[in-house]
């Protein structure tokens, strides 16, 4: 007897990654295009990495600022909510 079915939604059934693009620009978009210009040839670039490895890039290399652990995790779960 069968009791679990389980879909492999992305990429398959949908294709998200223009929708996943499309929330770590918002999460930035206080930033100013500027910065979200190179920030989204780096998400285009590298889209099979972690949510928390592309908002650590943002600050570490867009911004060359630091990022405390607590404000990454912050961070992850507003795009989550995105």
């Amino acid at each position: 007897m069968i009791k679990h079915i389980i879909f492999d939604f992305d990429g398959v059934i949908v294709e998200s990654n223009d929708i996943r693009l499309q929330g770590f620009l918002e999460l930035f978009v206080a930033y100013g295009n500027g910065l979200l210009d190179e920030y989204r040839l780096y998400l285009l670039k590298e889209s099979g990495n972690s949510r928390y490895v592309k908002i650590a890039y943002f600050f570490s290399h867009i911004l060359q600022k630091s990022l405390a652990k607590h404000q990454l995790v912050e961070l992850a779960r507003k795009y989550s909510r995105i």
